[in-house]
């Protein structure tokens, strides 16, 4: 997983062979962290608040 800051720091993923390359979430983000199945991100447009997602782009929430 990673930020593109050429993309305004969307989120993307991609495999470590460098195929398979999408784009998960239209948020700018800092700061991914991995936990469980879970990605963890601060989302600069909602003033850094976190936020989690699937690795698959689904179930995107404002982390509790």
């Amino acid at each position: 997983f990673y930020t593109n800051l050429d993309d305004s720091g969307r989120i993307w993923r991609i495999k470590t062979d460098g195929s398979n390359q999408s784009r998960i979430a239209d948020d700018s983000a800092v700061a991914l962290h991995i936990l469980d199945s879970w990605l963890y991100y601060n989302n600069v447009d909602d003033g850094y608040r976190k936020y989690m997602i699937r690795f698959d782009g689904s179930e995107r929430k404002p982390a509790q």
